[in-house]
């Protein structure tokens, strides 16, 4: 009696890999710290730079928006029609009433204010400005004057 043997499985070999190298790197031969100051002068000239682009060409856009709008004005300028003005009429003057060709009158002769309501008012206006006087110069001694002080 033969005994079946189970069939081997090739394995897979393994493939042999490289040995790391080991590189070590140089020593700079140029001081780390001059060359980031040269990094950062070269990054704020190409910003000085960029800023000075970008300016310049939002100055040229606005230079191109108020040649646009002188084109328009000399478009509208030429277009415009001039009309000549109606003949000089001269107006008539303002006729004067008769009321206030009196008043004129009056106020010239200095009769203007010669009613019986005026000197009324004019009274009661002179009686006020005495009473404000005395009330003036008597606060300063604290005497009161009473309501029915001018009304005699």
């Amino acid at each position: 009696m033969v005994e079946n043997k189970p069939e081997k499985t090739e394995k897979k070999k393994k493939k042999k890999t490289k040995e790391k190298e080991v590189v070590r790197v140089a020593k700079p031969s140029v001081d780390p710290l001059l060359a980031f100051q040269e990094r950062m002068k070269e990054q704020e000239e190409e910003e000085r730079k960029r800023l000075k682009d970008k300016f310049s060409s939002k100055i040229k856009e606005e230079e191109l928006k108020v040649d646009r709008l002188r084109l328009q004005i000399r478009k509208k300028c030429k277009s415009m029609v001039f009309e000549k003005p109606l003949p000089y009429q001269p107006q008539e003057p303002v006729k004067k009433s008769t009321k206030l060709t009196e008043y004129e009158a009056n106020i010239s002769k200095g009769t203007f204010f010669d009613d019986e309501n005026t000197r009324a008012i004019l009274d009661n206006v002179r009686t006020s400005s005495r009473r404000i006087k005395l009330m003036n110069k008597l606060a300063a001694y604290d005497v009161d004057l009473g309501a029915g002080f001018g009304r005699h």
